[in-house]
């Protein structure tokens, strides 16, 4: 049987393509999962109508001054991240309340800054936020996990609180 080399290009292309698009796909999961959401929520989402700043209504952004500290026993060989890429930050506000964030050399960066005390700016949407920016500088992702939480504490994280007053939640229907 012969097969022509035009045909065998065909395919090696073709299978060369599909292997780019899944590759594509699952480096991308979180930026492709907003097109392939269900239609009516998609309707619901772009009914609303923006803001000044062109962000839809239910994102917020807000800057919270934290205190930080490198936290290397945060890491996990499982992710990319380096043990040195790890910071905890605590708020001001409630030390007890943290978030982890990993982030390409932020702890050194923090350091070099110098200062025990930084402002973190956060994206936050009705059920869960970012840091994007610690003094003003862009948080770049590295593929780190991180986590938040609280230590001995039972009322609500500051950062609780905005996500709360997003969705319309109060403190005590907690």
């Amino acid at each position: 049987m012969f097969v022509s080399y035009r045909t065998i290009l065909v395919v090696i292309c073709s299978v060369a393509l599909v292997v780019a698009l899944a590759v594509y796909g699952a480096r991308n999961f979180s930026a492709i999962r907003p097109r392939i959401l269900s239609r009516s929520y998609k309707a619901k989402i772009l009914a609303q109508p923006t803001s000044e700043n062109g962000e839809f209504k239910h994102v917020e952004w807000v800057t919270k001054q934290m205190t930080w500290e490198c936290a290397a026993d945060e890491y996990k060989p499982a992710f990319h991240a380096r043990p040195d890429e790890y910071v905890r930050f605590r708020y001001v506000e409630e030390p007890h309340c943290f978030d982890v964030e990993s982030a390409r050399n932020l702890c050194a960066e923090l350091r070099s800054i110098g200062k025990p005390v930084v402002a973190a700016d956060f994206k936050v949407w009705g059920k869960g936020y970012n840091i994007v920016a610690v003094e003003g500088r862009p948080v770049m992702d590295v593929g780190g996990w991180g986590n938040n939480g609280s230590n001995d504490f039972t009322g609500v994280c500051p950062i609780d609180k905005v996500i709360d007053g997003l969705s319309g939640r109060s403190e005590s229907g907690k």
